[in-house]
């Protein structure tokens, strides 16, 4: 069900939109989704069992059937999955052991004893990644089992101990040689399931195409030279084949020969080991003790593994390499082959379940474990527990999963790092929130988080910045050295202060607000600076000035593109661009020709309609209100945007902004430091003043510089309860700061707009039923500031003498922009972080047809953000020994045409009184396209948004050097310029030219300009905008208007 309407005033320049998506909530929710009484009872057909996140991923949100529709919370889960899913029939369910033997083995027994399913009926499906042996079959392969064995049950002994006959460590226990029966049998050694639904199983597997990559044909065809891995060099297909589990990753031919000898030891030879994994032998016999009661039936079980890595190295490659290094690239298409191969299955199962499955598929081999618990005669083994009595094992466990799931941290090089995000293009962080979006109540760690005075760094971006700082040295050579910058040898000054990387220059990048105007500038900027991109890094191009940079921040629609890159595992633009293809498997991001009230593309990664859409959303939302946690629009809003903005199934509801920490490319230096900006809003406030409290998102940290607030919290506990900078209790809160909230935690003027909705007599979007939702949404405007992002307050009552939100236990935030300062500057010139140079890219939409003269273009920047960061470092009470360049007003920035191409403030280190960066300029303007599109513009066909991005692009290179043959070489030496300064280094006189022709010199114009309609600077490019599916024209236009400058900043 729907929640109550909350009362909503804004959010963010898209209000709108927002509240259409509640709207729609209200009418689109299906019937059949709503809560199941206690006492019902699920009779499922199909049980698909998954063990750990990614796997259960690919059954969400699929068109197939909708395995969310009802979660059931089972006592005895795992803390990390508590619920089992299912449809709303209750025909099809889906579960999430939690990874290893333990896990596994408690959850079926939970769910087996939960008396709110019958599963006397039901066929599970074991449905996970493995690694596989090229003995018997290729990565992105899909196998089905009849044998189950736990190979690591076994005596071990250390390599380098063993006896000069031994052919390895393991030997079975009880005896006293590698390939001798063991003498010690427990019982769960092997299981063999229904043969004939094996096979049946396989058939329907082989309907699907399967998945593949071109690291996966590349990286196969290594073990072609070796004719024992014949089968490990050819396509992916579906095999029928065994599963070894053990708990403990193992790499390598030794220990890879050695389990597959023990599966055909244990099995009298009727096993071929091909897969490798750690559950499958403890969900077995949790599921044959519960079939002995009759609660299941073990006929009816499955157990399909996709092959997401080699067991062992291919001749020549290191047993090591291919554990932490080789990159294999199988694990994303073992993962989509799961749901390829399963779907058939099912759709197998249910097509033909009045005639062959409902009633069971007989098998005509031995089903059961090793002593014939169920009855009859297994052709393995022992047969009776007498013949063998039981010992305890002494065994070390060991196992080979898939390399990508965990993986050792260290610095990566450049090279590395390329090939890494090229592998990771376009794939999601990690989920890090065990209940999706509903943040999770825990035991505070014994070391309780608590609130830190911003009298320093944290520690550990203090601990991060070296190794950064480090990391930049190779790509800022690089880039230098091809900016042309004559009398002065960067190469030689690089090398020459390497060991002291504090001399050389720090750079930041500040990508403004602008909704999608300001996320597709900025990507054509990064794109520019990115030297990944293919082209960027030829001669007069600035490819490495992003790998160069060491912070990167952004707010509002900013916020979007740096949120983007780094939930992403910091794609590149370029790669994101290339996926034109809403099917493809490699990605869905920025699909913006599916507006927000559509949803994404049912043909994408998301697979949702738009019911399920709006269900999802509002399941989201109204979970987390039910956990206790206040909600708002910005919920809604943060949900829906992380459809276009995070490539994972249903927007990846538990990915969190902290977890970016935790990312290897992170902790290795190899990206800048990301940081999104909000503003504090007062209750009751409607116009966020220029002296409001900035509060700073970054992976490590939430908080403020400010001296009214002047604290940190760890973002990871975002959500906690503080009080006087320290816990209130021994309870903290994970997963608050799910990332599409941080990403949109912003909010515009509301009323105007309403007024708009409420006295226009509008057609197509705002007609009918929807118009009137959203006047019944809205219409309680400025009742309960519902139109805010609502934080528990971590500041209440800290810092009372200065902090006007300490009495209050709520933290109400809104967009960063709107103090006016819509560049994210204020993180960046905080001394303590020590910025030289700032690329300040602005989007923001300043003019408008009645400004600076009644003919004007709307849509275009007119310095007011700088002015409003220069204006606030002036104010005593909140400067906190931050320094800033002098800028001039708008009206200078209009008549001088400094809001219409590049320009460097605060060249001149003497003439300021503190340590302040330069500030390089990078308004938007026409180069090839007027990209003075609508805030409010939803609907962007790829032509348009390609058209906007290539636009920015030519604005960062200035046409490519077609404007100035010197660009790259000034910007150099606005990157080197408070370096060469610290170091003693004469200005070399290509600089002092560059100098003259970019700086602002001081000079004022303060007279009223005419009409601003800038000219195109380079051939136009001419395409078809997305016209009639946008949010936009006269109406809000109308409330644009009626808003005045305000709205104009988003």
């Amino acid at each position: 069900m729907c929640p109550p309407s909350h009362n909503m005033r804004s959010v963010t320049s898209l209000t709108v939109a927002v509240a259409l998506l509640s709207t729609a909530c209200a009418t689109l929710l299906p019937a059949s989704v709503q809560e199941r009484a206690a006492e019902s009872v699920v009779k499922p057909k199909i049980f698909i069992i998954s063990m750990f996140g990614p796997e259960a991923e690919q059954w969400y949100g699929i068109p197939e059937f909708d395995v969310l529709a009802m979660n059931i919370t089972v006592p005895g889960f795992s803390p990390l999955y508590p619920d089992a899913h299912c449809t709303a029939d209750g025909d099809i369910c889906q579960l999430t052991t939690g990874e290893a033997e333990i896990n596994a083995a408690t959850t079926i027994a939970s769910l087996v004893r939960y008396p709110g399913f019958d599963l006397t009926t039901t066929y599970f499906m074991v449905a996970g990644i493995a690694g596989v042996n090229p003995e018997v079959a290729t990565i992105c392969s899909v196998t089905f089992a009849r044998y189950a064995v736990q190979v690591a049950l076994q005596y071990e002994f250390s390599q380098f101990e063993i006896p000069t006959n031994f052919t390895n460590g393991y030997i079975p226990l009880g005896s006293t040689a590698n390939d001798e029966y063991p003498q010690s049998i427990y019982g769960t050694e092997v299981f063999e399931v229904n043969q004939d639904l094996q096979k049946m199983a396989a058939t329907f597997a082989r309907k699907a195409t399967l998945n593949d990559s071109d690291d996966a044909i590349a990286y196969r065809a290594n073990y072609a030279a070796t004719s024992a891995y014949t089968a490990g060099a050819q396509a992916p297909s579906v095999i029928e084949c065994d599963v070894a589990t053990s708990d403990v990753y193992y790499s390598g031919s030794i220990l890879g020969q050695a389990f597959g000898n023990y599966t055909s030891l244990v099995t009298n030879g009727s096993g071929v080991y091909c897969t490798t994994a750690q559950e499958d032998n403890a969900t077995l016999e949790a599921m044959l003790r519960a079939a002995v009661t009759k609660v299941v039936d073990f006929s009816r079980i499955i157990i399909m593994r996709t092959a997401s890595d080699f067991d062992r190295p291919w001749t020549g490659e290191a047993a090591t390499t291919n554990l932490w290094w080789s990159e294999q690239g199988a694990f994303e298409p073992s993962l989509v082959n799961i749901y390829l191969a399963g779907r058939e299955v099912i759709g197998g199962i249910m097509d033909g379940w009045n005639s062959t499955f409902a009633d069971g598929v007989n098998a005509t081999n031995y089903i059961g474990d090793i002593f014939g618990t169920l009855g009859g005669t297994p052709n393995f083994g022992p047969y009776t527990y007498n013949n063998n009595p039981v010992k305890r094992s002494v065994a070390a466990k060991k196992r080979n999963v898939p390399v990508k799931i965990r993986r050792v941290v260290t610095p990566l090089t450049e090279p590395q790092l390329a090939s890494r995000l090229a592998q990771l293009s376009a794939r999601a962080l990690p989920a890090n929130a065990p209940h999706g979006y509903v943040p999770q109540t825990n035991s505070c760690p014994s070391s309780k988080p608590t609130v830190r005075s911003a009298d320093s760094l944290s520690s550990n971006e203090q601990e991060w910045l070296p190794t950064r700082r480090n990391a930049t040295l190779d790509p800022l050579k690089t880039l230098l050295g091809r900016m042309n910058i004559t009398g002065l040898d960067t190469t030689s000054y690089i090398n020459s202060h390497s060991s002291n990387a504090s001399a050389l220059p720090n750079i930041g990048i500040a990508m403004s607000g602008g909704g999608y105007r300001a996320m597709l500038n900025g990507a054509g900027i990064l794109e520019a600076f990115d030297d990944r991109t293919p082209n960027a890094t030829s001669a007069g191009q600035l490819g490495g000035l992003l790998q160069s940079a060491t912070y990167l921040s952004g707010l509002s629609g900013g916020s979007w593109l740096v949120g983007s890159l780094y939930t992403n595992n910091f794609t590149s633009i370029n790669d994101i661009l290339a996926q034109d293809t809403p099917a493809s498997s490699s990605g869905n991001l920025w699909q913006l020709d599916q507006t927000i009230f559509e949803g994404p593309s049912t043909g994408s990664i998301q697979l949702l309609d738009s019911v399920g859409y709006y269900t999802d959303l509002q399941n989201s939302v109204s979970d987390k209100g039910n956990a206790g946690f206040n909600t708002s629009i910005t919920d809604y809003w943060g949900r829906a945007l992380s459809y276009q903005l995070v490539n994972a199934s249903n927007g990846g509801p538990a990915f969190t902004w902290s977890s970016i920490a935790n990312q290897d490319w992170f902790t290795s230096g190899s990206v800048p430091f990301p940081i999104l900006v909000a503003d504090s809003r007062e209750p009751g406030e409607v116009i966020v003043a220029t002296n409001t409290t900035v509060y700073d998102f970054n992976p490590f940290e939430f908080g403020s510089w400010d001296p009214t607030v002047f604290g940190f919290v760890p973002m990871q506990y975002v959500g906690t309860n503080f009080s006087g900078g320290t816990t209130t209790s021994d309870v903290c809160v994970t997963g608050f700061d799910n990332v599409g909230f941080v990403m949109g935690t912003s909010s515009t003027l509301f009323n105007a707009i309403l007024t708009t909705v409420n006295g226009t007599n509008t057609t197509g979007l705002f007609a009918s039923a929807l118009q009137n939702g959203i006047e019944s949404i809205l219409g309680k405007v400025g009742k309960a500031d519902d139109d805010i992002a609502d934080y528990p307050n971590p500041f209440y009552q800290y810092h009372t003498g200065t902090n006007p939100y300490a009495v209050s236990e709520r933290l109400t935030l809104v967009d960063g922009g709107e103090d006016n300062q819509n560049i994210p500057l204020h993180p960046l010139i905080q001394p303590l972080r020590h910025v030289d140079v700032i690329f300040a890219v602005d989007s923001s939409a300043d003019t408008n047809n009645t400004y600076p003269g009644t003919g004007s273009a709307t849509g275009w920047p007119d310095g007011a953000s700088l002015v409003a960061t220069y204006q606030r470092s002036m104010n005593v009470s909140l400067e906190n020994g931050t320094s800033f360049p002098s800028i001039p007003g708008q009206n200078t920035f209009v008549n001088l045409g400094l809001n219409n191409r590049p320009t460097f403030f605060g060249c001149d280190a003497k003439n300021m009184t503190g340590p302040a960066p330069i500030i390089v300029y990078l308004p938007n303007a026409p180069y090839v396209y007027n990209s003075n599109v609508s805030t409010f513009d939803l609907q962007y066909n790829d032509t348009e948004r390609n058209a906007i991005v290539l636009n920015g692009y030519n604005g960062a290179t200035q046409g490519n050097g077609t404007l100035d043959p010197e660009w790259a070489t000034c910007v150099g030496c606005a990157i080197l310029s408070r370096s060469l300064d610290r170091t003693g280094t004469d200005v070399p006189a290509a600089c002092t030219t560059c100098f003259n022709r970019y700086c602002w010199n001081g000079e004022v114009n303060n007279t009223t300009p005419g009409d601003y309609v800038p000219k195109m600077k380079l051939t136009e490019l001419k395409i078809s905008s997305s016209g009639a599916g946008r949010l936009g024209g006269s109406l809000v236009a109308v409330g644009i208007s009626a808003v005045a400058g305000l709205l104009l900043l988003l």
